[in-house]
């Protein structure tokens, strides 16, 4: 999830750079399992990483992630349902949409009838469904049990990688619908 290829690489590095003394039997572990999402969900945002880290392992199971594909006139009408669908499921818990246009998502539900929430950036409807509309670098450090990440080929690279992409694809710790009317990264 770091938003930049310029940084440490090791946590010795990192505290070597800053002047922090570390005991000489100091040894890193790095966590091996993923604590926050599936195994599914992770599989799938793998993909978007280097070949050598496209092996996660996870503490938790789930569905595979759900891949909409919808015309360009029919993705809001495709992002309203997949919301429906994971507020349903999860009435006690945390839903969110993900996309570089969360404006354009807000006036989307907007105009279905959604209305703005006490909550910011929180909408809800008539039956009770509330959703959280991000942009990807205000859901880093988030987690929701249903996430709709919207229109992943407009996720803008850094240095050819897809990082925000990635962060907003595992901010779902249960379940992840990703809604396209563009080709796939």
């Amino acid at each position: 999830q770091r938003r930049t290829n310029h940084t440490w690489s090791t946590w010795s590095e990192f505290a070597e750079n800053l002047s922090i003394s570390i005991d000489p039997e100091f040894e890193p572990e790095e966590m091996e399992q993923g604590y926050r999402s599936t195994r599914q969900i992770l599989d799938y945002a793998s993909h978007l990483l280097e070949p050598e880290y496209r092996h996660p392992e996870a503490l938790m199971e789930g569905p595979v992630p759900l891949v909409r594909k919808a015309k360009e006139n029919q993705l809001p009408a495709a992002v309203r349902r997949s919301v429906v669908e994971l507020c349903d499921r999860f009435a006690d818990g945390k839903v969110a949409v993900i996309g570089i246009d969360p404006d354009g998502l807000r006036q989307e539900l907007l105009s279905a009838g959604w209305r703005r929430t006490s909550e910011r950036y929180t909408f809800g409807d008539d039956d009770g469904h509330k959703v959280g509309v991000f942009k990807p670098v205000m859901a880093r450090g988030l987690e929701f049990d249903g996430v709709v990440v919207v229109e992943p080929a407009d996720f803008p690279d850094n240095l050819g990688k897809h990082g925000r992409l990635y962060t907003a694809l595992t901010r779902a710790n249960k379940e992840l619908v990703v809604v396209h009317s563009k080709p796939l990264p």
